[in-house]
């Protein structure tokens, strides 16, 4: 994985579209870098820490999970201008588990656990920001913490509406065996 800090206001603009005002576009360039990785290339696996939150400007990832039995299945394919890793931002997927144990915020005091592997499909061009450098960021600029999670939820709702989809097919293919 290649990896340059020479990133542009221009890239996240056409990644988060108009969601983000261009004063704010300009905090998030100086936090982002540039990802390039080749096809067969992961970025995180499941299970493991990782603190990084990727929009994808380029190319393909798949997600794949492990399932008992049957090993990686591909449950989705991410395009360009799609999130990857926003569990870097909210916490991971035992992040109810970490309010118990610390008392913090979910994600405050670490990385969060991914819940699928990805693996770049094509040659693909990312942009990666630091989740805990986002949060510190949005604890100082906190129009650029709403701005920035209004656009994270629209990927997040953009995600459950992809899956809920894929569900339904799933269980409506169940049914005529």
């Amino acid at each position: 994985m290649e990896v340059t800090s020479d990133v542009s206001a221009s890239a996240i603009q056409q990644a988060v579209g108009s969601v983000i005002s261009a004063g704010n576009i300009v905090k998030l360039t100086n936090l982002a870098q540039v990802v390039r990785c080749p096809p067969g290339q992961y970025l995180f696996r499941e299970g493991q820490a990782h603190g990084e939150l990727y929009i994808l400007l380029d190319g393909k990832v798949d997600l794949l999970m492990t399932i008992p039995g049957r090993g990686p299945q591909r449950i989705l394919t991410i395009g360009s201008g799609e999130l990857l890793a926003w569990s870097a931002m909210v916490g991971g997927r035992d992040h109810a588990n970490d309010l118990r144990t610390t008392g913090s915020e979910p994600g405050a005091t670490g990385d969060a656990v991914m819940t699928c592997d990805a693996v770049a499909t094509t040659s693909s061009t990312l942009l990666q920001l630091n989740g805990q450098q986002l949060r510190s960021l949005f604890t100082t600029e906190p129009q650029l913490g709403y701005e920035f999670m209004l656009w994270l939820a629209k990927g997040v709702s953009k995600r459950l509406t992809a899956t809920r989809l894929q569900l339904l097919d799933l269980f409506a293919h169940e049914n005529r065996r």
